[in-house]
């Protein structure tokens, strides 16, 4: 179902406008050497796993457990 619209609010000539300059600022809120490098892909997703420090080696259900005999 469409939503009802509603009409903006008419404001007359002598009400002052807000100036909103500070969302307009020149410089970029990330610095360049801030920004996230380029994205390398690779065909093995382990790897990706393993730069971030993932445990690959085992099956999920057995990650972070030690072998019980």
């Amino acid at each position: 179902m469409a939503e009802i619209w509603e009409q903006n609010e008419e404001i007359s000539e002598d009400e002052e406008l807000t100036v909103t300059d500070h969302r307009d600022e020149a410089e970029p809120k990330v610095s360049p050497e801030e920004e996230q490098a380029v994205e390398v892909t690779t065909d093995d997703p382990r790897e990706a796993l393993e730069e971030q420090g993932e445990d690959v080696s085992s099956s999920p259900a057995r990650r972070g457990h030690e072998d019980v005999n």
